[in-house]
């Protein structure tokens, strides 16, 4: 039997909100009074090339430098490629994947099934005990779903798991270049407490 989603159960009991978790922008973190609520997971939303990797390498340097673990589930960017993307910015994560402040679990979309992805990253969760996770990017699991209009429910599901098992994250997801309306890269809170509206990312 196929694993699925909706029936993982992490091991963590699901902690209280106590206190926002820094997006490492500070410009950012001022609008959403702080940064992310701790345990929330969040949706970062936007074409390619207005910042969304910048964002992310962000996030993750924040975290290390705060040595809060953190892992990072990739879809598309292999290992090799994201640390010569951090240091073409000037952000150097090396010495935190050698000392495991920072986790990478690299999957090409095409290798699993979408429920086989999706615990697959629950279980990498429970077991780094990672308090921050990045998603990049959730348009993955869309290409391993066997049945597309499931996956509204399906990332719904995971987000509730993540939440339950205490872990802030980060989920990006790539718009069309060319569509109906080009939006500047924005912030959706998917289960935050609080109304606010997105924050458009303005590369500071």
């Amino acid at each position: 039997m196929r694993p699925h989603v909706a029936t993982y159960q992490p091991a963590r009991p699901t902690p209280a909100n106590d206190g926002n978790v820094t997006t490492g922008v500070p410009g950012l973190d001022g609008i959403l009074g702080g940064g992310v609520v701790r345990g929330s997971t969040t949706t970062l939303v936007g074409p390619s090339d207005v910042g969304k990797t910048l964002f992310d390498l962000k996030f993750l340097q924040a975290s290390v430098e705060r040595n809060e673990k953190c892992l990072y589930f990739g879809l598309y960017e292999s290992p090799e490629r994201l640390m010569v993307k951090a240091q073409s910015v000037g952000i150097d994560l090396r010495d935190a994947l050698k000392d495991g402040r920072l986790v990478i679990d690299w999957h090409p979309a095409v290798e699993l099934a979408i429920d086989e992805l999706a615990v697959e990253l629950l279980q990498m969760a429970e077991h780094t005990k990672a308090p921050r996770l990045l998603v990049d990017g959730i348009d993955g699991f869309r290409q391993s779903a066997s049945r597309v209009e499931r996956i509204g429910l399906f990332l719904n599901a995971l987000s509730h798991r993540l939440r339950d098992a205490g872990v802030t994250t980060i989920l990006t997801k790539e718009l069309p270049l060319y569509g109906e309306a080009l939006q500047p890269s924005t912030l959706h809170a998917s289960d935050d407490d609080r109304e606010h509206r997105p924050a458009a990312l303005c590369g500071s």
